[in-house]
């Protein structure tokens, strides 16, 4: 890096949207990105890091740009069988991105912290910004609903962000 890095916030598809616009005129490898955990959560065994990946697979050129997240012709047998076997099945995870979150998890439980797992994520798929996360420690987003306290992906994915109305409490 030979120049002052350009700092971004990053959380989600819009941000994802802007950075590939951003490397077009800004050096990639001149680019640190701080994206958001706030949405991460644990599923199913898995930690999942929505905002991390989104940011990851567009900037790597994979992201399936239709739907917004996920990996392009991504297949979701894995979650097609899965369906079977648990009725929490909302998160959908394309077989191709489960592979990202089976190696996270797997790195983290060997005691590796979050940013270097998300480092070598964004190396393997020719990443050349630097995607740090905002913390290597859990931080979680919840809402409480007049359906309850809930994790923001259940809020935002399974509910589709309505039919749950934010309460006052």
């Amino acid at each position: 890096m030979t120049a002052e890095p350009v700092v971004v916030l990053a959380g989600g598809v819009g941000a994802a949207r802007f950075l590939r616009g951003l490397v077009q005129v800004v050096p990639a490898d001149e680019i640190v990105v701080i994206g958001n955990t706030g949405d991460d959560m644990w599923w199913h065994g898995l930690y999942i890091a929505p905002d991390l990946d989104t940011v990851t697979y567009w900037l790597a050129g994979v992201a399936d740009e239709s739907r917004g997240w996920g990996i392009r012709e991504d297949t979701f047998v894995a979650q097609k069988a899965f369906e079977q076997l648990s009725e929490k099945s909302w998160f959908q995870l394309g077989d191709r991105d489960l592979a990202t979150h089976l190696y996270r998890t797997g790195r983290l439980a060997e005691g590796a912290p979050l940013h270097l797992a998300t480092a070598e994520l964004a190396e393997r798929l020719g990443v050349r910004s630097r995607i740090v996360p905002m913390s290597d420690e859990p931080v979680e987003t919840r809402l409480k609903t007049d359906a309850g306290d809930l994790h923001f992906q259940e809020y935002f994915v399974s509910a589709r962000s309505s039919g749950f109305r934010p309460s006052d409490s």
